[in-house]
């Protein structure tokens, strides 16, 4: 696509130029159409490898006088070369040019052509990172979408409602309080997951907040089965962290943990700042994992992957393994990112 686009400005300047030469300097059409269109027909052949040093020395911030010379160079070598090769041809086809102005001419007129070509090749380049970043939010959001709709579709199920509200019914009478509690942490977390926030990340303080209204029922149904220790470093509860990344990763180490037929279910989820960057883990007391192939591929894994992936390319680790002191060891690492104000719940 650059190199089409390149070649028909090309085409574009050579007509119009062999028509500026024409109207205005009295040059025969036949001519200025030779001249004109044979320069750019050579610069055309060139753009693959102007493209490429394009690609190779893009403009940014930082060492712009730097690649401010080195394209400054590259025009001036690539522009003698076209003018070593474009006056024979021109001889060869029986239009006499006037020697070393000409030559000095065409060389300068290289250096502009030359920068014509570096602006389409960026102007090409930000329109395609910008198409990028579109298709990339685009999938953000349906990812996020999915992660809410998972959610729901893990808990709002008739075995989860009906161990739920079974266990609000046992505690009415011996704990009307209790009862009260549980179904408020019941409405707080259908709030958190039917209402969470659109943005893509939330304060890590945020994430935590809906996981404790989560964490509240699974503890009114398991009672002392269930165990959670939170080891968070305060200064990271200001850190920015995909939303919904956390609750289906505890789900299903508590889910493992059923599995095991352990007496006691134990989680720990440790958070901390390691040089620039999150560390999140989130670790089970099980057996480990009998089968890594398969349960590391289960949807709610999938889809924390896929968001990692598209919102840290190539800046983040996800690992899920067997810890060496027993159990399942979930460990996400991004990049630390402290939120400017506290996103609400």
């Amino acid at each position: 696509m650059m190199i089409v686009l390149s070649v028909a400005v090309l085409a574009c300047l050579g007509l119009m130029m062999s028509a500026a030469a024409h109207m205005a300097g009295g040059m025969a059409w036949q001519t200025a159409l030779t001249v004109h269109l044979l320069r750019f027909g050579l610069w055309a052949c060139a753009a693959p490898v102007v493209l490429r040093l394009a690609e190779r020395f893009p403009f940014g911030r930082k060492q712009v006088i730097r690649t401010s010379l080195i394209h400054l160079a590259w025009s001036a070598v690539l522009s003698l070369a076209h003018t070593v090769v474009f006056l024979p041809l021109l001889w060869m086809l029986g239009r006499h040019p006037e020697g070393a102005s000409l030559a000095v001419d065409n060389t300068l007129r290289g250096v502009f052509i030359y920068s014509i070509l570096l602006l389409v090749a960026h102007a090409v380049g930000y329109y395609q990172r910008y198409r990028h970043e579109e298709l990339r939010a685009a999938r953000l959001e349906v990812q996020l979408a999915q992660a809410q709709l998972m959610a729901l579709k893990m808990q709002l199920n008739p075995h989860f409602l009906f161990n739920t509200l079974n266990a609000v019914s046992s505690l009415v009478l011996e704990d009307g309080l209790a009862a009260k509690r549980m179904l408020a942490r019941l409405g707080d977390f259908l709030r958190y997951t039917l209402h969470a926030s659109s943005a893509q990340k939330v304060p890590l303080q945020t994430e935590l907040d809906g996981l404790d209204a989560y964490l509240q029922i699974e503890k009114c149904r398991f009672e002392e089965r269930l165990s959670v220790k939170f080891d968070v470093d305060p200064e990271t509860l200001d850190a920015q962290v995909p939303n919904l990344l956390l609750q289906p990763i505890v789900e299903n180490a508590i889910r493992h943990g059923v599995d095991s037929t352990l007496s006691g279910i134990g989680i720990e989820i440790k958070t901390n700042v390691r040089s620039d960057a999150l560390l999140i883990q989130v670790r089970d007391n099980g057996p480990g994992m009998a089968y890594p192939e398969v349960e590391t591929k289960g949807v709610g894994l999938r889809n924390t992957r896929a968001r990692l992936e598209n919102l840290y390319p190539g800046q983040h680790n996800f690992q899920i393994a067997t810890h060496p002191g027993g159990g399942v060891l979930v460990e996400i690492q991004i990049p630390f990112e402290p939120a400017a104000v506290a996103s609400p719940a």
